[in-house]
């Protein structure tokens, strides 16, 4: 849970609606419901209540640890474990969100034997197979025989029993063939063949328990006086209920049999979905409880507590899937045993109504609920707390040497500029012989039209003397020629 849980407080109650307001001396002292707080408080230990002490713990999220935890409730039994699906769970002002129910199914355990006998262990790690109703198992078998070829005599209708649903829980652990068919027929995607082949399999494993049995059944007739060999049949332990609220993830609490009754809310369905209301009796008897002759010897020295009044109570379930309403109908048993489950809460007795006290006079109770009634969540501050020494030192410390780093770079930064050249201004164009400004000017941009017009740019430039161009001589060119005497003349001539 999100919100830290605070010890239960004792609320006043009276017989009658508004008893606190008939003493009307003391009524101006009275505060109002909100500053009161014993509604918020009324509804908040009601709900912790229902999230951690009505159902027994089934399981929880294991802490290993050597120091063992008080109060901690035994390991489940071996078993199997499917989620059936999740809906919202209303009981009185409570919506639980999004509640997840389970199916679970206990694997068979062996009775104890003779000497003679050697039982098969049955293996106590938890098991990853997946648990198959008997609804499943009843139709796969029921479309597998009506899918039977001609040639094939067709198959009986198998009576589904608990054992039956074991045995073949305990054959597809061992058997992938067997447990990938069932997951195929469970998801409505098995072919007609897929599902022959799983009713041939379900056949079979009924025929041979049918023949264990019998032969069990002779050899024990046959052998009154001497002791049995035979493996004796497993005890098979029926399916529970788990739940799981959203508010305590990892936690599984289990929902106890008793008198329970589940009816579906007509005209309350949407897209397959329907609203499921469960009756039942708080608080839920505990099955591995002592008797009441064990309960009278263990409480001879001490005194018993006072039992509490069963009281009936109603849980509806906001648009169930329809796997949840099957795995609910089949755990309360049928509307058999329902209509036996509805007799006896009607002829229960409940006990007698109580009334809050929502408006309180100051005291110790009205403090005390105003304490717990404040801060539902806690809250971590975001601003860092002063009063730790440690925290103080290290932020000192980080504040000297930033202001040291600070000044080093302040010095750094006027070296820098006292070595940097001063900025120059921005360049004025002027003409360079009349020096005026904000002029169109010629000639390369140096000098205005007007001192151009009037000849001052002469003297103005700068005197160059040039000086005289001296001839270079042509070098020579030479042509050889072997073969013309006329061109070696012409070339003495050249060259004399």
């Amino acid at each position: 849970m999100s919100k830290s849980i605070q010890p239960p407080v004792e609320l006043p109650v009276g017989s009658r609606l508004g008893w606190e307001l008939e003493n009307t001396f003391e009524n101006d002292q009275l505060h109002s419901v909100s500053d009161s707080a014993v509604l918020v408080r009324s509804l908040r230990q009601s709900r912790e209540r229902w999230l951690l002490s009505t159902f027994p713990k089934f399981s929880g999220k294991t802490r290993h640890t050597k120091v063992p935890i008080p109060d901690a409730p035994p390991p489940p039994p071996p078993h199997t474990i499917q989620m059936r699906g999740r809906c919202n769970v209303e009981i009185g002002p409570h919506i639980f969100s999004d509640t997840i129910f389970y199916e679970v199914h206990y694997l068979p355990t062996q009775t104890p034997t003779s000497s003679y006998s050697t039982p098969r262990p049955y293996p106590t790690s938890w098991q990853a197979t997946t648990p198959y109703a008997s609804s499943y198992l009843q139709s796969s078998s029921l479309s597998a025989s009506q899918q039977a070829s001609n040639s094939i005599a067709p198959l009986e209708l198998t009576t589904v029993t608990p054992a039956l649903i074991n045995q073949v829980n305990s054959a597809a652990s061992s058997n992938p063939i067997l447990a990938n068919l069932l997951q195929l027929a469970a998801a409505g995607t098995a072919t007609k063949d897929q599902l022959k082949t799983l009713g041939l399999l379900i056949q079979s494993l009924a025929s041979r328990e049918s023949a264990a049995m019998a032969s069990a059944a002779a050899s024990q007739q046959q052998n009154n006086t001497g002791p049995s060999t035979s493996i004796p049949q497993p005890s098979v332990k029926p399916f529970d209920v788990v739940l799981e609220f959203c508010e305590m993830p990892n936690e599984r609490w289990l929902f106890p049999r008793g008198f329970n009754v589940c009816e579906r809310v007509d005209g309350t369905a949407v897209d397959g979905f329907y609203d499921v209301d469960i009756t039942t009796c708080i608080p839920f008897k505990k099955a591995d409880g002592p008797t009441t002759e064990n309960a009278e010897e263990s409480t001879s020295e001490n005194a018993k507590p006072p039992e509490k009044t069963p009281q009936v109570v109603k849980l509806r379930l906001k648009k169930a899937p329809f796997s949840v309403w099957d795995t609910l109908y089949r755990w309360v048993g049928g509307e058999q045993e329902m209509c036996k489950n509805r007799e006896h809460l009607k002829d229960l007795k409940g006990p007698d109504r109580v009334y809050l006290g929502y408006q309180l006079f100051p005291g110790s109770l009205l403090s005390q609920l105003r304490a717990v009634s404040t801060n539902i969540y806690p809250m971590k501050s975001i601003k860092p707390a002063q009063s730790s020494s440690r925290s103080s030192k290290k932020r000192t410390t980080v504040r000297k040497e930033t202001s040291k780093q600070q000044i080093n770079e302040a010095a750094s930064t006027k070296q820098q500029r006292r070595s940097q050249p001063p900025k120059r201004g921005p360049t004025q164009i002027l003409c360079q012989a009349c020096g005026k400004s904000d002029v169109p000017l010629i000639h390369g941009g140096r000098y205005c039209r007007p001192c151009v017009d009037s000849g001052s740019i002469n003297a103005a430039a700068p005197q160059t003397t040039e000086s005289p161009q001296i001839a270079t001589p042509k070098p020579p060119v030479f042509i050889h020629s072997n073969y013309s005497s006329q061109v070696q003349s012409s070339h003495d001539k050249v060259t004399s």
